[in-house]
């Protein structure tokens, strides 16, 4: 099973309406998980929206920060 298969069975929803080039890239850098695990769905939904320019990357940081101090 490759990345974007593991992803979109843990994630239905994240990937549904993401154009070819977008999913490409998303791909790309989840594939930098040395460990074999999955990314946290938030973390997930976060870089779609950063890499999808639906977010900035000022804000995309700001999550992170949320989300490693909660």
């Amino acid at each position: 099973m490759g990345l974007i298969e593991r992803y979109s069975d843990t994630y239905p929803g994240v990937f549904a309406d993401l154009d070819d080039k977008t999913r490409t890239r998303v791909v790309q850098l989840l594939g930098t998980t040395t460990d074999g695990g999955l990314w946290p769905e938030r973390d997930v939904r976060d870089l779609v929206e950063r890499v999808s320019g639906r977010i900035t990357f000022m804000e995309y940081m700001q999550r992170g920060r949320r989300t490693r101090s909660s």
